[in-house]
């Protein structure tokens, strides 16, 4: 998602989509990863936690293109309260390296 708003809103809709009881399993990026390798983007907007970089790529006809990126890292605080506010609890967490699911 392109913004807290919207990554807000994907999470009400899946809380509104469980079943009672029911589970989520999610996946998200440790905001202290990007304090201890920064290297990882081109530039960190480190007041809300993103970092931002460029893919560059051909297209099929042979055209050079670009599109800028970027991911959104959090905070297990963070997280737990963003699933309060949809009506869901944070029931545990797991952390790994990057790319050792």
């Amino acid at each position: 998602m392109d913004s807290d708003e919207g990554n807000q809103k994907v999470l009400a809709g899946i809380s509104s989509s469980l079943k009672p009881g029911g589970k989520l399993l999610l996946n998200v990026l440790n905001a202290s990863f990007i304090f201890r390798h920064p290297e990882n983007d081109e530039s960190v907007d480190v007041k809300n936690c993103i970092g931002y970089w460029t893919e560059h790529y051909k297209t099929e006809d042979g055209h050079q293109q670009s599109v800028q990126c970027s991911n959104r890292y959090y905070t297990f605080p963070e997280i737990k309260l963003r699933l309060q506010e949809v009506g869901m609890q944070a029931l545990d967490a797991w952390g790994c390296i990057a790319g050792s699911f």
